[in-house]
């Protein structure tokens, strides 16, 4: 299965009577751990009320994650975002851009097994 279907599917599965949004999320990021790939997904091309409607508080909730792991200011609207994830293989991180703005929301992750660095103030994280 692709990254892309990977992610559509997780959207649009019917959700529990007990998600939770952090769960989802995880479950984002846990997708990265089974795919080393890099995804642009954006919610023009979702056709589902359920992943419409989820996307813009996933995207929120990943940013004041990110930030939270960073220790910064959460930027719920755009910006980047870095998460270090662990699994039996290692150390490795999740970063990305996101834009999260009525009519207008998307993203792009990618893995990497090395860290990233900020460059610009803050900016794109780079891999070095």
């Amino acid at each position: 299965m692709k990254m892309t279907h990977a992610v559509t599917e997780l959207l649009s599965t019917p959700l529990s009577p007990s998600w939770t949004i952090e769960g989802l999320a995880e479950s984002l990021l846990d997708l990265f751990s089974h795919y080393e790939t890099e995804i642009s997904f954006d919610a023009q091309s979702l056709t589902d009320r359920q992943s419409q409607r989820v996307i813009r508080p996933l995207l929120a909730h990943l940013a004041v994650r990110s930030a939270t792991e960073a220790n910064t200011t959460p930027n719920l609207y755009e910006g980047t975002l870095t998460f270090q994830r662990t699994t039996n293989e290692g150390i490795f991180w999740i970063t990305g851009e996101f834009e999260n703005k009525q009519g207008s929301a998307c993203f792009t992750l990618r893995r990497s097994n090395t860290a990233p660095i900020e460059i610009d103030s803050g900016k794109t994280p780079a891999i070095v």
